[in-house]
């Protein structure tokens, strides 16, 4: 079975121009496509968000320019893993990470190379190398932000929550760039497979894992083959790259707080062992947390307003990422 039939695509033409009413049925279908999607696998596909192909394809290019860089000289913006752990400070979400210096699940070394942008500090951009990259990346990243804005309303009425607006009260970060936060924009790039292989009793390009957060908005190159999805049947399924869509998937968070209804489906990327281990992977990530202050638990949705709601769970935004990135960069050292 293919990603397109296990993944649904939703539309959001209808609602790209559209001022946000919870009366509206644009919006709703939307809302009930999302909620159909989610509820089963935790992915869905995005078709015609209004993003620009020509700014999608230029970050493409800057993370291309930056990735074949001589290994020296990416490491000039290595992020000091060391230090940072430690002391928990925004070096840890800005900067490159080279492989098998981040390690998810029980893999022993990861076969991918990461640029980070994350929070509102401590920023650095490899413009010295890669001229264009600062101004690319800011530009997507506004682009991304946008759209994360309009996803958030549409979670807001697919759960049937009072206040429809109520996941933006948490990420104020996307439209107030001073409030302090976890989110990172990050190029990833998996190398061509070859005999670096060997030697690693549990390699893998990226090992099985939820992501940390509130959504994930993924962009692939259209040959970034390789995505699984552990869906809630247990089966893992493909998650290819569909032409001019946007891959969204519930973080820990959206799954603590629509009580569980949506699912933050473990994924991961294998080694390919056909002739896509020739080249590399692609692909650009837009991990939006919610606002470090923010505490989650759970939710009184439409869904559980009779039964009541099920996790007692409270957490601290930024103690649970900080508590997973320590843990997958001290697995890397």
């Amino acid at each position: 079975m293919d990603s397109i039939s296990c993944i649904p695509v939703v539309d959001f033409s209808e609602i790209n121009n559209l001022r946000f009413d919870p009366e509206s049925s644009a919006w709703m279908n939307v809302a009930e496509g999302i909620d159909e999607a989610l509820t089963k696998t935790g992915f869905v596909y995005l078709k015609n968000t209004g993003i620009s192909a020509d700014l999608i394809n230029g970050a493409f290019q800057c993370s291309d320019d930056f990735f074949n860089l001589n290994q020296e000289t990416k490491v000039k913006y290595r992020k000091p893993f060391e230090t940072s752990i430690k002391d928990m400070n925004t070096d840890m979400y800005n900067g490159y990470v080279p492989p098998g210096a981040e390690l998810e699940g029980d893999a022993d070394y990861e076969h991918k190379e990461v640029f980070d942008l994350g929070g509102n500090k401590g920023r650095k951009y490899p413009d010295a190398h890669v001229p264009d990259f600062k101004r690319t990346y800011e530009s997507l990243e506004n682009e991304l932000r946008k759209l994360t804005l309009r996803v958030s309303q549409v979670l807001g009425l697919s759960l049937g929550l009072e206040e429809h607006d109520f996941f933006l009260k948490g990420l104020r970060h996307l439209t107030e760039p001073s409030v302090e936060n976890t989110t990172i924009l990050r190029a990833l790039y998996y190398p061509a497979v070859g005999e670096g292989v060997k030697g690693y009793q549990n390699s893998t390009r990226c090992a099985p894992h939820t992501d940390y957060g509130f959504i994930t908005l993924l962009l692939m190159e259209n040959d970034a083959v390789g995505l699984e999805v552990k869906a809630i049947n247990g089966k893992w399924i493909s998650a290819n790259p569909i032409p001019d869509t946007v891959l969204v998937n519930v973080g820990d968070f959206l799954e603590l707080w629509s009580d569980g209804r949506y699912p933050a489906t473990f994924h991961r990327v294998q080694l390919p062992t056909d002739d896509s281990a020739k080249k590399s992977r692609k692909s650009i990530a837009f991990f939006v947390n919610p606002d470090d202050e923010v505490n989650v638990q759970a939710l009184s949705t439409k869904f559980n307003a009779t039964s009541g709601v099920v996790s007692k769970e409270v957490w601290n935004t930024l103690k649970h990422i900080q508590k997973r990135t320590s843990t997958a960069y001290s697995a890397g050292l």
